[in-house]
């Protein structure tokens, strides 16, 4: 799925439906490394979730697997959209996802409450790709000290801060977006999981995030093969 060009720009409320977060890219093999076989990436590269295979494990949800804080199950029934944006192969993807609503498109579920489920993936993500890049900026500094973290998200935020070299002016404008969850949480405020409102975003930031999603387009199979053995 290609997420249209409105939606990825869109300065997005707390309330938008979707939500942009970001995947470890491993090789996929059914049984192996996934247990469920209603993966469309199977013996190619594909997203997991970033602590998967790690014991964070059971702080996120992956097709078809709860986790360890709540009973909500995501199953492809449900989605209404689910497609790379950005695509680092062999490293990560930045994903979208949509769930359906109760009762549209046949949806059964509708998606979790992301600002009350206990999953910590809740904490993971933004509404808009530029309250990810908030997400991600807030949990790189958990690896340096004080922190001195081993958690993969913040790994893997700092990896694609780094990979995707983002510039000093998009630095300077992320880190002057309102807080998001990881930030309130360590300033002790107790409506950390509440989604703060979206300010405006410059055009070098929405143009920046255009080149970027074009340097780093979804790849065929053939093209996510070429490039992990040129990495």
């Amino acid at each position: 799925m290609r997420i249209d060009l409105d939606r990825l720009l869109l300065e997005a409320g707390p309330l938008e439906p979707g939500a942009f977060f970001i995947q470890r890219c491993i090789f996929i093999e059914e049984g192996k490394n996934i247990n469920n076989g209603e993966r469309c990436e199977n013996l190619s590269y594909g997203g997991v979730g970033v602590v998967l295979g790690t014991p964070y494990e059971g702080e996120t949800w992956e097709l078809r697997v709860k986790s360890q804080n709540s009973d909500y199950e995501v199953t492809v029934s449900e989605l209404e959209k689910w497609g790379h944006v950005i695509s680092v192969v062999p490293h990560f993807f930045i994903d979208f996802i949509q769930i359906k609503q109760i009762g549209v498109n046949g949806g059964v579920l509708g998606p979790p409450d992301l600002q009350s489920d206990p999953t910590p993936m809740t904490m993971w993500f933004g509404r808009s790709i530029y309250q990810l890049f908030k997400t991600m900026r807030e949990w790189s500094f958990l690896i340096e000290e004080p922190f001195n973290s081993d958690h993969p998200m913040a790994i893997y935020s700092k990896m694609a801060i780094d990979l995707l070299e983002v510039p000093q002016e998009i630095i300077d404008e992320i880190d002057a977006m309102p807080d998001m969850h990881l930030a309130k949480f360590l300033k002790g405020q107790e409506d950390y999981k509440l989604i703060p409102e979206h300010p405006a975003m410059s055009q070098a930031f929405k143009q920046w995030i255009v080149d970027t999603t074009e340097k780093y387009p979804t790849l065929t199979f053939e093209e996510k093969i070429i490039a992990a053995l040129g990495d």
